[in-house]
């Protein structure tokens, strides 16, 4: 147990590419020098879950690139809601309802059919 305490899947607070993403996806953190301190995951550890998070193309490079110093600009990343798709389905006796959603959420197909 750290000090920061357990997360929900027994590592310590900030400690996979999931939670890398939560703050991606959430706008709390666009750079891997935001990333590392938000999530307290070291420089290496925050580049290995980004180039998989890129890789899956779950985050992307948004093209912005901004310096708080003289060094290189920090390369900036968005979430990708069109990295996949969610499919839900609730079947009953009479008839079933149908949704397709990005995974932003947002719908892209909904339909109801009657089942004969």
């Amino acid at each position: 147990m750290t000090a920061k305490g357990p997360s929900r899947r027994g590592r310590p607070e900030g400690g996979g590419a999931g939670d890398l993403l939560a703050l991606v996806r959430g706008g709390v953190a666009a750079t891997k020098a935001e990333l590392g301190a938000r999530s307290g995951q070291a420089r290496p550890t925050v580049a290995k879950h980004v180039a998989r998070l890129l890789g899956s193309k779950l985050i992307v490079s948004d093209g912005a690139r901004v310096s708080a110093t003289a060094g290189r600009p920090a390369e900036h990343y968005a979430f990708n809601p069109g990295a996949g798709l969610v499919l839900a389905a609730d079947v009953g006796l009479t008839g079933a309802h149908l949704a397709l959603t990005d995974l932003a959420g947002r719908t892209l197909v909904d339909e109801e059919r009657a089942i004969d």
